[in-house]
């Protein structure tokens, strides 16, 4: 359905991923769009930031790295 949503405006959106909470199985509200270039998604951002798919209005972004385990989250920085 994500990818459907995406793919009829944007047909260089090639994946889709709607995060899931493992215990509810219930979506976390949150997902990822893979696209062909960084042009096309940049194109997809601000195409579709703030359209409605299904009842719930949708925000853009490119996604962050994900952390390492042990890695600083901000904040003061540890002396050694």
């Amino acid at each position: 359905m994500l990818l459907a949503a995406f793919k009829k405006q944007f047909p260089s959106c090639f994946d889709a991923k709607i995060i899931m909470d493992p215990v509810t199985k219930n979506s976390k509200g949150f997902g990822f769009i893979k696209f062909g270039s960084t042009e096309a998604a940049q194109q997809c951002i601000d195409g579709m930031q703030g359209t409605y798919i299904l009842s719930r209005q949708i925000r853009l972004g490119y996604a962050a790295q994900k952390r390492q385990p042990g890695e600083n989250r901000g904040g003061a920085q540890q002396s050694s």
